[in-house]
């Protein structure tokens, strides 16, 4: 994240042990590429003759020599933790905190966190930050700890955090949109509830769309099968896909779209309507008739038998993820549309994540 070290710094005093080793703390997330740091010429001045380790003057020094650099530093789009001489931790702006120097005394100073559902989403969310990254031929490193929230235990996992301090924790939760109508899912709505009342540095979202299959670009969905040929189901999710991208939005990008699901819909119901003027589009109403003459036998929701478009596999994330960690960002960038979803969140992740490059020692 970006940390800006403000000018009431140049009043810490050189005997003030919390103020020192809350500055000491600040400086080696710096020195260790966990966070971006920066600030004027005047405080970096002021700071560099205090009794700080050689660590802590490497990284002022470091950061003496890049601020001329800085001007171009993306604020507004950017979150912000700015480190202030006293006063208590707050919450300024839904981009923007202020943290006193001394609640980080003989403390680690906190890593950005990206908790997802699970930790495959999580992964996978990191990886579209450094695609972003590299789509926008942005210098900055980034860096994160990826986390579980355990599905619909995340706002638990989230609070604690909030509670702790022990992580600047950016929540993303799937958006379990059936179609383009509809609320917010109660996971989401709990996880940004939170983060809009607590002063802790946080950030909850979801997206458009079902769930992260829904919004990773096809082409690198496509790309993670190499050397395995491609299935045919693939072949016709991404057929409906290229004529039709909202209906891939919606769609249960695992098992796909199915009778027995549907019937679980309301008819009068804005998801029942959105469905069924799919199926006409997509030619399928003559099945979805067959279906409802001789109602098809379904036990559970692996049933295969009444699919009106086929998904792309329960494994598709796990297979993703592993081709995102074997490939450099600037290669994954280069299947990825600059105006896509994927990139806009890939983004916002970056901005959270966004870090100098660890010091060599």
């Amino acid at each position: 994240m970006l940390v800006i070290l403000d000018n009431s710094l140049t009043a810490l005093t050189p005997t003030n042990q919390a103020e020192i080793s809350g500055l000491e703390s600040v400086l080696a997330a710096s020195y260790n590429g966990e966070h971006f740091l920066t600030t004027d010429f005047k405080t970096v001045r002021s700071l560099l003759s205090l009794p700080l380790s050689l660590r802590g003057k490497a990284a002022l020094q470091r950061l003496r020599g890049n601020i001329s650099r800085h001007g171009h530093l993306p604020y507004a789009e950017s979150f912000v933790i700015r480190i202030v001489k006293e006063g208590e931790y707050v919450r300024v702006s839904a981009r923007t905190w202020t943290l006193p120097i001394s609640i980080f005394k003989n403390k680690t100073f906190p890593q950005s966190v990206v908790l997802g559902e699970n930790l495959l989403d999580a992964r996978a969310y990191i990886s579209a930050a450094s695609q972003a990254r590299a789509k926008n031929r942005l210098t900055e490193s980034c860096r994160a700890l990826p986390d579980a929230g355990g599905g619909s235990q995340t706002a638990i996992k989230l609070e604690n955090y909030l509670n702790h301090g022990n992580g600047l924790c950016f929540c993303i939760t799937d958006g379990d949109y059936v179609a383009p109508v509809g609320s917010k899912s109660p996971v989401t709505a709990q996880c940004v509830s939170l983060t809009n009342t607590g002063a802790w540095p946080s950030f909850a979202t979801d997206f458009d769309g079902r769930s992260i299959e829904n919004i990773i670009p096809l082409a690198q969905i496509e790309d993670s099968y190499a050397p395995l040929p491609i299935p045919e189901n693939f072949h016709t999710y991404k057929k409906i896909a290229e004529t039709d991208p909202e209906t891939i939005k919606y769609i249960d990008a695992k098992s796909g779209l199915k009778y027995c699901n549907l019937q679980k819909m309301k008819p009068t119901s804005p998801k029942h309507s959105f469905w069924s003027q799919k199926i006409v589009k997509h030619g399928l109403q003559a099945r979805f008739d067959q279906f409802s003459h001789s109602p098809p036998t379904c036990k559970d929701e692996n049933c295969t038998g009444c699919t009106l478009i086929p998904g792309i596999g329960a494994n598709t994330l796990k297979r993703v993820v592993e081709y995102f960690e074997k490939n450099t960002s600037q290669k994954l960038a280069q299947r990825v549309s600059l105006g896509s979803q994927w990139v806009g969140l890939g983004i916002n992740i970056f901005h959270w994540t966004m870090a100098d490059k660890p010091e060599l020692t």
